[in-house]
């Protein structure tokens, strides 16, 4: 019975954090829809500094970094690198979420692939999009 309580606790306690980092997420959102992607960039960072566990700082990093390629021309390499690196992140991240938060961990894993298809058809490399937007 004690275990079922703290269970409970657990997600009751777990909830406002999630509800904040979306909240924090929702901005970050509409300012890269702005074409601000610096300043996108430094939100999602800081968001990950506060939620370090959470996928969504560095998935929104990646995001900037997305939005930014396709708008680069030429397109940078070192943009498309640190797309990667950031979306690679996020992944992990929400992998490792997959036991405690599984509707999280799926909602970033598909999107992080998403995102991953995407840049690589951006690049016209569809043989490496298919198997992200099937995985997603």
């Amino acid at each position: 019975m004690k275990v079922r309580y703290f269970f409970l606790l657990a997600l009751f306690i777990a909830a406002p954090a999630r509800a904040a980092v979306e909240e924090d997420a929702a901005q970050i959102v509409d300012v890269f829809y702005d074409l601000q992607f610096e300043r996108a960039i430094q939100a999602a960072i800081n968001l990950e500094t506060r939620y370090p566990d959470s996928p969504a700082g560095a998935f929104y990093v990646s995001v900037a970094y997305y939005q930014r390629y396709l708008l680069e021309d030429p397109p940078s390499p070192d943009t498309f690198a640190r797309f990667e690196q950031a979306s690679n992140r996020a992944l992990e991240k929400a992998v490792k979420l997959m036991p405690e938060q599984p509707t999280v961990s799926h909602y970033y894993q598909g999107a992080s692939l998403g995102f991953q298809a995407r840049a690589f058809v951006a690049q016209k490399h569809y043989a490496l999009a298919i198997p992200k937007a099937r995985q997603g």
